[in-house]
């Protein structure tokens, strides 16, 4: 019998279709693929022996008990066609996908019996959707009947949680104020969820919500950005501790290589001077990362705003991970902000010829790798608890607004 739902997420959400020939088959190569029980069950009592036998045979289980598809020796999925479209589908219908390949790129989670879906920008196809729309992005709440199980996604378990509809709503709204630049949303955003850590009572958190979803907002602005005295040398830090964390000698993530190719241009590291002085890394960046970064923002802002929206909603912020609001909003921020200084070093090596396609492309590149390394998460929450101190230490760090 079909689930019924309450379910809040972006329009774009429904708008999706999937199209293995827009993406050939993206999400059907080099990822491993997840076999859940009930699909497994149902592939083992099929009654064609050679069709059981045909989808059997390219499944794997691990120590654990887990299985998986074991990919062809060109890295994609055996059921994977020459059009990019699964044979499984074709052949038996959605019903013999896993829970996995039916549900994804949508992202689902539920708490209380409240639905939230978004989209992962790892899918090309998706990340269009999302990251193109030129107006705020849309939510909407509807009904959802779910008659096929579906992959979700248990949060991390955090007083916060029941309070999680609320705190979107604010952060959302924050995020997409366009009065201001995304640097300025990003205080106000940090400031908000100190604000609400430190409440009692619901009844205090509807108002603190009122307060900063309305206009006037605007006149308490200004004294969050004056009490934000942004370090360069230490932002230049951060971003070179953290990309030495997950790229450096001692690291065997490896998440986006190629992109390092822009910041070594545009800071001056060459392979007989792989340690750069400060002095000069604070030239380089005023001299080409700043300019790049305001052209960035006026010609494709709303791109940014919208992965941070994505982000910020898809992963359930501030509830993301064990800890505080605050905690929680050191890893989105600091996640953000490696995505920015690798796009700003892009643009500030490209110039006029980079181009949308470019821009969306890094992103979905950026999206795939992370969403497929857990470790990234740990890197970057660990490299984000470092500053001690509240909100207001994190943006000094990262934020010039």
């Amino acid at each position: 019998m079909p689930e019924r739902y309450v379910c809040f997420q972006p329009e774009c959400v429904d708008e999706f279709r999937c199209d293995g020939k827009s993406c050939q088959g993206h999400c059907c190569k080099y990822w491993q693929i997840a076999i859940d029980d009930s699909t497994w069950k149902r592939y083992s009592k099929m009654k064609l022996k050679s069709a059981r036998k045909g989808i059997l045979s390219h499944i794997k289980q691990k120590k654990d008990g887990r299985r998986y598809i074991k990919l062809s020796s060109n890295s994609a999925c055996p059921f994977l066609q020459e059009d990019f479209l699964c044979r499984l589908q074709r052949d038996y219908g959605e019903s013999y996908l896993s829970c996995i390949c039916r549900t994804y790129p949508r992202i689902v989670t539920c708490i209380d019996g409240l639905m939230e879906r978004a989209l992962s920008l790892a899918c090309p196809v998706a990340a269009k959707l999302v990251l193109l729309e030129k107006p705020p992005m849309v939510f909407e709440q509807i009904e959802l009947l779910v008659d096929e199980p579906i992959q979700i996604r248990e949060p991390v378990q955090s007083e916060g949680l029941k309070h999680l509809p609320e705190l979107q709503y604010a952060g959302i709204s924050l995020l997409q104020d366009r009065r201001f630049s995304l640097d300025q949303r990003l205080v106000m955003l940090g400031f908000f969820l100190e604000q609400a850590q430190e409440l009692e009572n619901m009844e205090h958190l509807e108002n603190l919500v009122r307060l900063y979803t309305s206009d006037a907002i605007a006149e308490h602005a200004p004294g969050m950005f004056e009490a934000i005295h942004f370090h360069r040398e230490q932002y230049l830090k951060a971003m070179f501790d953290l990309l030495d964390v997950l790229y450096g000698e001692q690291s065997d993530l490896h998440i986006w290589d190629w992109q390092l190719d822009y910041v070594t241009k545009v800071f001056g590291f060459r392979e007989d001077a792989c340690e750069v002085p400060v002095d000069e890394l604070m030239k380089a960046y005023e001299k080409f990362y700043l300019a790049a970064k305001k052209a960035l923002m006026e010609k494709y802002g709303y791109v940014f705003e919208n992965y941070l929206v994505n982000e910020f909603f898809g992963n359930v912020y501030p509830c993301r991970l064990e800890g505080s609001f605050t905690e929680n909003f050191g890893v989105f921020l600091l996640g953000y902000k490696l995505l920015e200084f690798l796009m700003v070093a892009m643009a500030a090596e490209c110039g006029d010829a980079l181009q949308e396609d470019m821009v969306v492309g890094s992103i979905i590149g950026f999206a795939g790798k992370i969403d497929h390394s857990p470790r990234y998460l740990d890197c970057v929450a660990k490299e984000a608890m470092k500053w001690d101190g509240g909100v207001a230490n994190v943006l000094r760090v990262l934020v010039q607004a």
